[in-house]
């Protein structure tokens, strides 16, 4: 399994490629942990996290 260091994944909000190890707005939900391209994505998917989940 490669490290954190290296992880990448897909803001679950607008879908960009981020670093998970980037110290962007993130979140818990549900168990999982959530990382956002910006602040304004976090916010979107705060008022409506199912929509995103």
């Amino acid at each position: 399994m490669p490290s954190r260091e290296y992880m990448v994944e897909n803001c679950p909000v607008c879908g960009s490629r981020i670093s998970a190890t980037v110290p962007t707005a993130g979140i818990e939900y549900s168990g999982e942990e959530y990382h956002f391209e910006s602040a304004k994505c976090k916010e979107f998917f705060e008022e409506n996290p199912d929509e995103y989940t």
